[in-house]
């Protein structure tokens, strides 16, 4: 027994919420150092990579800066899209990559 506080259960798909998810979306296909968004550009869109590498890059005192990549399997920008702010990340391929584009309607129609 923990004497801390309770953690929380991750947030996890099950295989038909998955499936429900990639039939809702439109497959993209970026080239490789193709821009997918910009950091503060609004989205109303997350995507799951399929193929490929996304990376995910911040600018700090105007230097751009890699902060991590992200291969098939992967969501990004879901809380942007879910919350309709502005991205605080840019993302691009580094590679050619697939995705499933999402839209916020068809999140919030399946997850409502």
């Amino acid at each position: 027994m923990s004497d801390g506080p309770a953690e929380e259960e991750p947030f996890s798909l099950v295989g038909s919420e998955i499936d429900e998810l990639l039939r809702a979306g439109q497959v993209r296909v970026l080239s490789a150092f193709s821009l997918l968004y910009d950091e503060g550009q609004l989205t109303n869109h997350c995507y799951v990579v399929m193929q490929g590498q996304i990376e995910v890059a911040k600018t700090i005192d105007g230097h751009y800066h890699a902060l991590s990549q992200h291969g098939p399997g992967s969501v990004l920008a879901l809380m942007a899209t879910l919350d309709g702010g502005p991205s605080r990340v840019s993302m691009r391929a580094t590679e050619q990559a697939k995705l499933v584009e999402i839209s916020r309607e068809s999140l919030f129609a399946i997850f409502g």
